[in-house]
């Protein structure tokens, strides 16, 4: 389920973005794609180890937008 609403969802967003020219996308994340903290505050360079389904779906729609 998390895997279609996340996943699937910002597919079809980016595809409508797409077909009508939008070029901006603010997006906000989720601490659940770093799972256990390494460290204590979590920064964008700490490594992603999602410990849930909802986390590792929202680290792919976080790969999604940056490319990755």
């Amino acid at each position: 389920k998390y895997w279609v609403n996340n996943v699937g969802g910002t597919t079809a967003l980016l595809a409508a973005m797409r077909e009508h020219g939008v070029r901006t996308l603010v997006f906000s994340s989720t601490a659940a794609t770093y799972g256990e903290p390494v460290s204590s505050p979590i920064t964008e360079t700490d490594p992603t180890a999602p410990t849930s389904p909802y986390g590792a779906s929202k680290l792919a729609v976080d790969h999604m937008i940056s490319g990755e």
